[in-house]
């Protein structure tokens, strides 16, 4: 066909236009690219000049932020200088260094700690001056304020004082040994930063920089430079403020990363490379190709470099005087020349084809074009888009043909709407039905999740309830036993007994409080102090088990409103189910506890490097009695347990899986506001004065150890105290005997004690007013509703000595005028 083409009239006339504007096209082309190549080369290096000097802007602002730190501490150091000119502000010092075998002088060893403290170093034979001593004070002082606000920014700060060979600072992360590393007879004037350090400042006591070297002390840091701003007081320079830039660290801060195309430097002065100057070293990087650039100090340079035709740009750092160099290599240059010479060349290619192209269309409009619209419309509609039309205003056989298409696709069209409506309506059909068959299982789980909950709260406040009765006859016999101790070890056993007792009993409050749905006593709670007492609690079992522990808790955490008590159980679990997953683990043992704040929550974590939760059974870990521990191991009721407990604190418990293996306990808990601050709880007034006139007592409760107490601590009081098994035998002995007191338990087989207040009322109204109430189960809510019905007294078990006797005076001295 090609050949039949260049033989005809049209094909030679096309085929001699095509040859004449190629040759017009190549030679446009090569004048093009000239000119074309400079006016990118000139754009390129305004944008180097833009680029170096944006990062000289962020270098500068970098080292401002440091400037204005040093500022703020040189004016405090000012303000307070002159109230430190007494004998007990230079006494302070021996508070803070002590010398040690050298003659140096360091930071004492119980605040030696550099992550934790300011430390310091006096070299070993300096003269100790009133002076010397008042400036290392306030030098403390200022750090301990201003420190920990540069540490958060990975900054340090310390203090050169001068002439004398004294430093004194806050470095937590860069150098935090540096005063117990640093040598006794070291000399800062050999350091770079020394020496600037003691160089007499100028009018503007302006920040000076040191150039980077590797420190002796502490060489791990890298190359390093120093800010150093001078404090001169009354015309004396009496120190320098200094603080430490790893340049690495700078660098990454003000360049951005390498590119393919743009490489950015930065340059001292002399042309050396920063990341790899040295000041111990003055010959090393000399001769760098970018020294003849920096020829006259000038502010910016830009240009293109002889040797390899390059384009670089240089702006200058004010203040250190330091420079950013931006260099573009030629062959990114000569590639971003092509892109546009090459859509030059396609429009000249197009404008050369323009008129062939018409004079084709024209030559082939009347048959060709016609007959090709007519196909591409017939394919289009089998691929099924039935909106295709054809132009029907001709009147010859291709117009009647086009309306007969355009009448086919309209059928066509209609019958496949039809089709996509009943497709549409199915599929409604369909997507209804999946979302309620979802929700009818959606609901079922929940309804079968509820069931569980409400089973286990029923057997908590069983076994709560059958606990606080032996823990009554505990925490009584134990209080017994401290009183009646005859040496000092003995009263720390009872007291020991006595606390563990304590403690189960809030364990068992708590319990109830969960079962009968009780809030607890909540108040302002530093979860920080509850981590760390279960962490003690436990540490032993985590020692013992090879765990290594790592806490990372926020100083700052704010406090919210909750139970220590219950948090803590919370935490014990969460950390015992770490070691107990980890035990038997080959390899370092990990457990990771970590506080922040997350917005108005507080977020907890608990991490460790065992096994982790399958994916199947992540799902199933929070419901009650489903444990992955072998029989005998474990209940699966600690989960349930505490993600109900934190649930009733209105936060969150959940499963993540740490990136590295292992699982991620998170407890999330809404911050304390000040308005939901509690006001403090006076509590019961103390029971102090005479233990009051002697009563007549009955005491009523079914437990035989209860009563033999109650008995024994009332007498001692000077009481007559009668006991009952029960509330039938309660009832025999008040129609014999006269009472002034009746302490009943509230739960009791055969007759309870609602059902003996009811009788002693309705026989003696006057002694229904002296009845004192105690229970195991004191949030129940039959419990609550009946004290509260009949204004009785409450005592709780375990009770309190005290708290005992004063109900008695109390109900004793109500029933008598």
């Amino acid at each position: 066909m090609t050949g039949y083409f260049s033989r005809t009239l049209t094909g030679k006339v096309v085929l001699r236009l095509a040859g004449l504007g190629a040759a017009a096209l190549l030679l446009f082309g090569a004048l093009g690219a000239w000119v074309l190549y400079r006016q990118i080369e000139t754009q390129e290096l305004e944008r180097l000049a833009l680029q170096a000097a944006e990062r000289a802007r962020v270098a500068e602002q970098v080292l401002a932020r440091v400037t204005e730190m040093h500022l703020t501490v040189r004016d405090e150091f000012a303000r307070r200088w002159p109230d430190l000119q007494d004998a007990a502000s230079a006494r302070r010092f021996d508070t803070l260094l002590e010398r040690d075998a050298a003659g140096a002088w360091r930071s004492r060893r119980e605040i030696a700690d550099g992550r934790q403290y300011p430390t310091g170093w006096v070299r070993q034979g300096t003269p100790l001056s009133d002076d010397l001593r008042r400036r290392v004070v306030l030098f403390h002082d200022l750090s301990t304020r201003y420190g920990p606000g540069a540490a958060t920014r990975n900054d340090n700060l310390y203090f050169v004082s001068v002439p004398e060979q004294a430093n004194l600072g806050y470095d937590p992360f860069l150098a935090p040994t540096w005063s117990t590393d640093v040598a006794s007879d070291y000399d800062q004037l050999s350091e770079d930063w020394g020496r600037v350090a003691n160089l007499p400042p100028g009018p503007d006591l302006a920040t000076r920089w040191s150039t980077p070297e590797f420190d002796a002390v502490s060489p791990g840091m890298g190359a390093v430079f120093a800010a150093l701003t001078p404090i001169r007081i009354d015309g004396r320079h009496l120190a320098s403020i200094g603080t430490t830039v790893v340049v690495k660290e700078f660098l990454a801060r003000v360049l951005p990363p390498a590119g393919p195309e743009i490489r950015y430097l930065a340059l001292l002065p002399d042309g050396r490379m920063l990341d790899t100057a040295d000041a111990k070293q003055p010959d090393r990087g000399r001769g760098s190709p970018y020294a003849a650039l920096l020829h006259d100090g000038a502010p910016a340079y830009q240009g293109r470099d002889a040797t390899d035709g390059s384009l670089y740009a240089l702006a200058r750092i004010e203040g250190p005087g330091w420079y950013v160099a931006a260099l573009l290599p030629v062959d990114v240059v000569r590639a971003r020349a092509a892109a546009p010479l090459l859509w030059a060349l396609t429009i000249g290619a197009v404008a050369l084809l323009l008129p062939l192209v018409i004079v084709a269309a024209i030559l082939r409009r009347q048959v060709a074009r016609p007959l090709g619209t007519l196909t591409r419309a017939a394919e289009t509609l089998a691929r099924g888009d039935t909106a295709v039309r054809l132009p029907a205003e001709r009147e010859d056989e291709l117009g009647r043909l086009a309306a007969a298409f355009n009448h086919m696709a309209h059928e066509v069209a209609e019958r496949d709407a039809a089709l996509r409506e009943d497709k549409r309506r199915i599929e409604q059909a369909l997507a209804d039905t999946t979302r309620a068959e979802a929700e009818l299982a959606r609901q079922r789980e929940a309804l079968h999740q509820s069931e569980k909950l409400s089973a286990l709260g029923s057997l908590l406040a069983g076994v709560a309830h059958e606990l606080n009765n032996p823990l009554t006859v505990v925490v009584g016999r134990a209080m017994q036993l401290e009183e009646q101790a005859a040496s000092a070890t003995d009263r720390e056993r009872a007291q020991a007994i006595r606390s563990a007792a304590e403690r189960c009993t809030r364990i068992v409050r708590t319990f109830l409080a969960m079962a009968r749905r009780q809030d607890a006593v909540r108040s302002a709670t530093d979860l920080n102090a509850v981590l760390r007492g279960a962490l003690e609690l436990l540490g032993y079992q985590l020692h013992s088990g090879a765990v290594l522990v790592r806490t990372q808790l926020d100083p700052a955490l704010p406090r919210v409103l909750a139970d220590a008590d219950q948090l803590s159980q919370v935490f014990l679990n969460l950390l015992m189910n770490a070691q107990q997953a980890m035990a038997g683990q080959p390899g370092e043992r990990r457990l990771r506890v970590r506080s922040r704040r997350h917005g108005s929550q507080v977020r907890i974590e608990v991490e460790d490097n065992g096994p982790g939760v399958p994916a199947e059974l992540a799902g199933r870990i929070f419901d009650p009695f489903f444990t992955t521990k072998p029989v005998g191991e474990g209940t699966g009721v600690g989960l349930a347990v505490s993600l109900g407990i934190v649930q009733s604190h209105g936060g969150t418990l959940t499963l993540e899986t740490p990136d590295g293996g292992g699982a991620r306990f998170v407890v999330t808990l809404p911050v304390l506001g000040a308005e939901e601050t509690p006001a403090p709880d006076a509590g019961p007034a103390p029971a102090h004065g005479a233990p009051g006139a002697p009563r007549r007592i009955l005491v009523v409760d079914d437990e035989p150890e209860i009563g033999a107490l109650l008995r024994e601590l009332l007498e001692s009081a000077g009481h007559t105290v009668t006991l009952a098994a029960g509330g039938q035998e309660a009832l025999e002995r008040l129609s014999t005997q006269a009472f002034d007191v009746v302490l009943t338990d509230l739960k009791m087989p055969g007759m309870d004690g609602p059902t003996l207040y009811r009788e002693i009322a309705r026989r003696d109204p006057a002694l229904a007013q002296r009845v004192i109430a105690m229970t195991g189960d004191a949030l129940g809510g039959g419990v609550q509703a009946f004290v509260q019905q009949h204004g009785l007294p409450l005592l709780h078990k375990p009770f309190d000595a005290q708290e005992v006797l004063a109900q008695v005076r109390r109900a004793g001295g109500a029933g008598r005028a």
